[in-house]
């Protein structure tokens, strides 16, 4: 058990040597090491988002963990941290960074990239656990999110859980049209988001059982 929970902690992708002659997983390898290092460059884009994969890669394993996870959910979760956003390289420089409020043709942009990112990533079978999490991290509980507008357990576990630690993320840095919230504050959102039918109420209850302060997190995320 040790072993696996050490490689879902790894580079999200493979290093390892390839046996003679296998060029169609070299291939598929070498598109998914150009996919990942795609994702870094649109967290780049952003300054006030830097680390902000590399966070929603290990907090979301550490919840899959305690939920008793296989190896293969787990990998699934650090890749998805990396690649959540990858669509975002679609969405113009003018909306990802607008100050102000996005009119309604901006918002349906934005809320393209979930779409966009699987679209970009399908085709890579290595990846296909990790394309629900791309799709539907930005569903909501109540069925009000995008793209799909799935409710409750109709959205993937996998993305449920990303969704939790990306919100919680997004609460504790700070952006150019927010401060960053405290511990504290982020969890009292998260928990009050749960209320209100945006998140699974038991991740969100997991989610503040497993990091019961700020220590907790660094410790994870280090």
């Amino acid at each position: 058990m040790q072993t696996t929970r050490v490689l879902a902690r790894s580079a999200p992708w493979s290093t390892a040597p390839l046996p003679a002659g296998c060029m169609e997983t070299l291939g598929a390898r070498e598109l998914e090491s150009v996919l990942f290092t795609l994702a870094q460059t649109v967290e780049m884009r952003d300054a006030h988002t830097a680390g902000h994969c590399a966070r929603l890669a290990s907090l979301s394993v550490a919840l899959g963990e305690e939920l008793g996870l296989s190896e293969a959910e787990l990998v699934a979760l650090r890749r998805g941290g990396y690649l959540h956003d990858i669509g975002k390289i679609a969405v113009p420089d003018a909306i990802l960074f607008k100050r102000g409020p996005l009119t309604a043709d901006e918002w349906a942009v934005m809320r393209d990239h979930t779409v966009k990112g699987e679209e970009i990533c399908r085709g890579i079978g290595s990846l296909r656990l990790t394309l629900p999490i791309i799709r539907n991290h930005h569903e909501h509980w109540d069925g009000t999110g995008y793209p799909d507008r799935l409710t409750g357990e109709q959205i993937p576990l996998l993305a449920r859980i990303m969704q939790v630690v990306d919100v919680y993320d997004a609460l504790v840095t700070a952006r150019p049209y927010k401060p960053a919230m405290s511990h504290a504050q982020a969890c009292r959102e998260l928990a009050d988001e749960a209320r209100r039918g945006w998140r699974d109420p038991r991740l969100v209850s997991l989610f503040l059982t497993r990091f019961p302060g700020p220590e907790s997190v660094l410790a994870q995320a280090a």
